[in-house]
């Protein structure tokens, strides 16, 4: 398991899927990208990226399964 420290979520945990791609060239990409385009010129605070924003994402989502009570091999699919 890989951990990712968040400003929103404080310490995301990914499984090892997630981490593997979260390492490739295209997710780490968006770092580069901010959510909000030019809106961050007005709301200066405004400034995260696609990169956390779907960290943040993934991290909901497991949560959300993980109440669920989906098991591992339901929700690979």
């Amino acid at each position: 398991m890989k951990a990712i420290k968040d400003s929103v979520h404080d310490h995301i945990t990914l499984d090892p899927v997630a981490a593997d791609l979260v390492d490739t060239p295209a997710f780490q990409r968006l770092r580069h990208i901010k959510q909000l385009s030019t809106v961050r010129l007005v709301y200066p605070s405004a400034s995260h990226t696609r990169f956390e924003h779907s960290l943040g994402v993934y991290h909901l989502a497991d949560r959300a399964l993980s109440h669920l009570a989906v098991d591992d091999d339901a929700a690979a699919h």
